[in-house]
């Protein structure tokens, strides 16, 4: 955290400071370290940015296969807009980074039919960028059912 601190110093504009911290919350929650992903949250300056920050931690931690890590994320917000946005990160960081357990584990937790559709999208967009090409056409089945 310290080096990523000296970067974050050099930056000299709050737009610039936020999208580091972003990058810096998805990192550290890709790589298992919950302190320092923890402590990149703890910077944010508003609610909107506590958000996003917590977008990433979940895409980052369900990248990484942090499934407990990500659930705590999820357990952090408390509305169905926000639940929902952080359910398509955590589908779609699964989904990339192979997790396919964990993605059908995702996808069984929405409530109506356009959640479902919601996050089969982030489920077939994260397949496809990782380069899972039989499981995006097992998503394209899903969502055709």
């Amino acid at each position: 955290m310290a080096e990523a601190n000296k970067v974050l110093a050099l930056v000299r504009n709050s737009a610039d400071r936020f999208l580091l911290l972003q990058q810096m919350a998805v990192g550290y929650a890709r790589g298992g370290h919950v302190t320092a992903a923890n402590n990149v949250l703890a910077l944010a300056e508003n609610p909107d940015e506590r958000r996003v920050l917590l977008q990433g931690m979940a895409s980052g931690y369900a990248q990484g296969g942090q499934v407990a890590e990500a659930n705590k994320v999820l357990e952090l917000v408390h509305n169905s807009v926000d639940r929902l946005s952080l359910l398509q990160k955590m589908a779609c960081g699964y989904a990339q980074g192979g997790h396919i357990v964990e993605a059908n584990e995702i996808l069984a937790l929405a409530e109506d039919p356009t959640e479902r559709f919601a996050l089969l999208q982030e489920m077939a967009l994260g397949y496809a960028q990782g380069g899972y090409e039989a499981e995006a056409n097992k998503v394209l089945a899903l969502e055709q059912n």
